[in-house]
């Protein structure tokens, strides 16, 4: 499979339902419209954490009949994900995977899976990582993905390899990483000590 197109950056901290709108805006060339079915895979260590203590704070002051029912769906590791699948039309396959890289991982098995067998012809993989503290920024990255020949190609590696390097990585960290190395390398690898990934750039070919 093949990197149509690829972002990342950096946004500032909020509650999830504060983030996700300037998320779309900033990622919005990842879901250009399209005959063909697409898939959104979204990876996340904390996705949902920061409205959970948002509302468990309120229903602890307030009490649980008081706390603002707006806040709960937020706190679910899905909602995201979800969200962008209504603000995008994506109608097909989404999943939200938790964890670090070994969650990025997962979104590349199953995105590949879906476009070997043809349930959908685009792929969009997005791992975020939201703020936890005022001071931190919400990071993000994401890829276009699909069997079209493109400038990066995407290829697991079958034979036996396992290494515990850089496993607790945020998924947002490493895939943005792994774009921005391809800018001067001609081959990266995501590796979560089980499936490994190999991005490889075609341009110099």
């Amino acid at each position: 499979m093949f990197v149509e197109r690829s972002v990342d950056g950096t946004l500032e901290h909020g509650p999830e339902k504060v983030v996700m709108p300037a998320l779309g805006d900033r990622i919005a060339a990842l879901f250009t419209s399209e005959t063909g079915r697409s898939g959104l895979y979204l990876a996340s260590s904390n996705a949902g954490f920061q409205s959970s203590l948002l509302f468990w704070s309120e229903a602890c002051r307030s009490g649980v009949g008081r706390a603002n029912p707006e806040l709960f769906p937020w706190t679910l590791a899905n909602a995201p994900c979800g969200w962008l699948a209504r603000q995008f039309g994506v109608t097909g396959p989404n999943a939200t995977y938790t964890g670090k890289l070994e969650a990025l991982a997962s979104a590349f098995d199953q995105a590949a899976a879906h476009l070997t067998t043809g349930e959908v012809s685009t792929a969009i993989i997005v791992a975020v990582d939201f703020a936890q503290r005022q001071r931190q920024s919400t990071r993000f990255a994401g890829v276009r993905l699909s069997n079209r020949d493109g400038s990066i190609l995407v290829e697991r590696v079958k034979s036996g390899v396992f290494t515990r390097q850089g496993r607790r990585t945020n998924a947002s960290t490493a895939l943005a990483a792994a774009l921005d190395a391809l800018q001067k390398c001609p081959s990266v690898v995501l590796s979560d000590g089980c499936s490994t990934w190999v991005l490889k750039s075609r341009r110099s070919e």
